[in-house]
């Protein structure tokens, strides 16, 4: 599918007072007269699909609607697509109507009216009508969030604005998006070395981080959280892990460890839960840091849409809040709900991997139309 992250430099006394003003600045006060907002339109919920090498896209019901015709496709954001055409990745409607010509190297689905894109091996940025807006001048780019996108430039990174100026200098070995006001940032130190590791697998290429003095910035690039943590992740309802020794708990918005390092993993809060990893097997917690979901899967996902994809045994499964699971299937990978549907991917006999998608019942709404697996394969829990 897609891959990858992005990086802008501005220079001047245009540079300056956007570096005070930070992401996420106020705009300008406009003197113009309140416009009365337009009810938008519905964006239909279309997800994309993967037959014989070629890609289209299908509605709830799993009903083909726009065919298969691409060499790759992702998922729809703010009702544009980015789908591949032999090399090069240009962007389709909801009806399936080419809206953005073939002409990128790689591409990012669209955030906050932007979409990261690359061009030989530079990334910029395009609005929603195909126009360059920020040229491409990054080793990597990501999602616009909060009015600020993460970029690489020097192998170093830092945060542009919408305008494509650098608002945080690019400065640290490893970043995040922003959420909730804040970024995790991390350098390498001399007394901690960073690692970077790699995986590959159905769900793309994953690469890894580790090592360094982690902590937070503000949109303004002023630090929020000294660099005192050997890992973090971002902030949800006021929360985030953070990782200290081998351990990770929880932190406030103000650095306090609110739930005691006593972790070997953590994933960030997600409907009001989080999973965690003790004694090799992954539960759940609530805010408070009490298992409401005793620890007994091999993995575990976050919550989406009141459920979480876990694996127990030999299979996957969903579970809900009550920790119950209601259903069971064979499967390589399965991901997390949403719009009512998860996407999972079966591995079949002289056929590979192959992508299907169930429904919240565990009925298989869509699969290749060369499975050997039956429609309902998942198995409802008693």
């Amino acid at each position: 599918m897609i891959s990858k992250t992005l990086l802008q430099q501005a220079v001047g006394v245009t540079l300056i007072v956007l570096l005070l003003a930070g992401c996420g600045g106020a705009p300008a006060e406009s003197t113009a007269a309140p416009m009365t907002a337009a009810v938008p339109t519905p964006i239909p919920s279309l997800f994309p699909i993967s037959q014989n090498d070629k890609a289209g896209y299908i509605d709830v019901s799993g009903r083909i609607v726009v065919q298969l015709q691409y060499d790759d496709a992702a998922s729809f954001s703010e009702g544009l697509a980015a789908v591949r055409e032999g090399s090069l990745w240009g962007y389709i409607d909801t009806t399936g109507a080419m809206a953005i010509q073939p002409q990128f190297d790689d591409a990012f689905s669209f955030s906050e009216g932007l979409a990261a894109v690359q061009k030989g091996t530079l990334w910029g940025f395009i609005d929603a009508t195909g126009t360059m807006v920020i040229q491409p001048l990054f080793e990597n780019a990501s999602r616009f969030t909060g009015g600020c996108a993460r970029i690489r430039r020097d192998e170093k990174y830092g945060y542009i604005d919408p305008t494509g100026q650098v608002v945080i200098a690019p400065d640290y070995d490893d970043a995040s998006d922003f959420s909730e006001g804040v970024a995790s940032v991390m350098r390498c130190t001399s007394q901690k070395a960073c690692k970077t590791t790699t995986m590959i697998g159905p769900w793309g290429t994953l690469t890894n981080r580790t090592g360094g003095e982690w902590g937070y910035i503000d949109p303004a690039g002023d630090s929020a959280m000294s660099p005192t943590f050997d890992g973090t992740g971002s902030f949800s309802g006021g929360l985030a892990p953070a990782k200290i020794g081998k351990s990770w708990g929880y932190i406030d918005k103000t650095g306090t460890m609110v739930i005691q390092p006593q972790f070997e993993d953590a994933h960030v809060f997600s409907e009001e839960l989080a999973a965690v990893r003790s004694d090799k097997k992954w539960g759940y917690i609530d805010r408070t840091g009490t298992f409401v979901i005793p620890q007994q899967f091999n993995w575990a996902s976050d919550f989406s849409e009141g459920l979480a994809a876990i694996s127990i045994g030999e299979e996957h499964g969903y579970v809900d809040k009550a920790g119950a699971i209601i259903f069971r299937l064979k499967c390589l990978l399965a991901k997390d709900f949403s719009k009512g549907l998860a996407e999972v991917w079966l591995e079949e006999e002289n056929r590979g991997l192959t992508m299907a998608y169930l429904n919240k019942v565990g009925e298989y709404v869509w699969k290749p139309s060369t499975s050997t697996q039956p429609l309902a394969e998942a198995t409802p829990t008693p």
